[in-house]
């Protein structure tokens, strides 16, 4: 197992950069979807809200290294 320092020193930046990127679209388009007129709006911001917690989990494994 790599230790953390090493691992800040040669983690991918892209991979990071990717990461934020796929947060920030979701995040935008759950905002879009707050108004929710009918089954298909509340699926859509349920979705957008499943995304987005499962990349901020992925984006938080990422950053400790594992």
């Amino acid at each position: 197992m790599m230790n953390i320092s090493e691992f800040e020193r040669s983690k991918p930046r892209k991979t990071y950069r990717l990461i934020a990127s796929a947060i920030s679209k979701y995040e935008r388009l759950l905002n879009e979807h707050k108004e929710i007129m009918d089954i298909e709006d509340a699926a859509l911001h349920k979705a957008y809200d499943n995304i987005v917690n499962d990349l901020k989990s992925i984006q938080k494994s990422f950053l400790a290294g594992e």
